[in-house]
């Protein structure tokens, strides 16, 4: 049987080098007026925890298309996510921004792509883009120019692999700008491996969603400092009621890392190719005519 997956391990495992080598493609920021961070998928998650750690505004693109007078306010700056550089949403999203009067910044890993074309000012990281269809070191990749960018601190130390986990159940918990990760790493683990799993901020993840817990259920939890006693708390409570609790404690975009891992061991696990998931596609283009706003 061929080798499965042999692009995704080995553009996880390519991060370190390539965020030294994007550091000299990020800069700091030319902010005007308020900065809104939009994109799609991965990009979305990006957006994120990038708009926590500098202070932004973070939306989905179709938010941002369909209802602009909330997500655009006039004479700001609109930070557009997108790896390709052809989301649908996205480009879609740039005629209304600039019909708002706002500034166009475009974030990509194709400087010949369409966004890299009619943004104002361009970051862009070609050296991050994939072979495989799932984003993995362009996440990080843009993750980091966006935070250097905004002027937030980042942790280029790459914790340890997790290795494989077995679990029923998958629940990402993360705070602050850790939760753009919670939510990328759910989205990896069902990309990858065609497992459902499921993202919440920490204490939030208390009200309600907590029943579900017990043997079988893998728990990761992104650590930060601001809510470090709570949880220590939340995650001696999870154990005790049967579930694995995995904690990372890393800064971005190095936490992200292990995430991927998850999502790769388990895909390997299952037989699935991650570099191919039959399911996905490279870039999501879809008919949004009719929305002129």
């Amino acid at each position: 049987m061929a080798e499965v997956g042999v692009h995704t391990i080995a553009e996880i495992r390519s991060q370190a080098e390539i965020w030294r080598a994007s550091l000299a493609r990020s800069r700091p920021a030319r902010r005007a007026g308020p900065v809104t961070i939009i994109g799609c998928g991965s990009s979305y998650y990006v957006a994120l925890a990038a708009a926590h750690a500098i202070g932004a505004t973070a939306q989905p693109a179709s938010e941002a298309l369909l209802y602009p007078e909330v997500t655009l306010p006039p004479g700001g700056t609109l930070v557009a996510v997108s790896r390709s550089g052809e989301t649908s949403e996205v480009l879609a999203a740039l005629d209304v921004a600039r019909r708002r009067g706002l500034r166009i910044l475009g974030v990509t890993c194709a400087p010949e792509g369409t966004l890299a074309r009619v943004a104002d000012d361009v970051m862009a990281f070609p050296e991050a883009a994939e072979a495989s269809l799932v984003m993995t070191r362009s996440f990080t990749t843009m993750l980091l120019g966006l935070l250097r960018w905004g002027g937030a601190p980042f942790d280029l130390t790459v914790p340890p692999d997790p290795g494989p986990r077995e679990a029923d159940r998958l629940v990402y918990l993360g705070a602050g700008p850790r939760f753009g990760l919670a939510m990328e790493g759910a989205l990896k683990v069902q990309e990858m491996s065609l497992t459902p799993a499921v993202a919440y901020h920490p204490l939030e993840f208390r009200h309600g969603p907590i029943a579900l817990v017990g043997p079988g259920t893998l728990v990761v939890l992104l650590r930060g400092e601001a809510g470090r006693v709570q949880e220590t708390k939340l995650a001696d409570e999870l154990r005790k009621r049967g579930a694995e609790v995995l904690e990372v404690e890393a800064g971005l975009p190095a936490a992200t890392v292990p995430l991927q891992l998850l999502g790769y061991h388990r895909a390997i696990a299952r037989g699935i190719d991650c570099d191919e998931p039959a399911t996905l596609s490279r870039c999501v283009k879809l008919d949004l005519g009719g929305n002129d706003r």
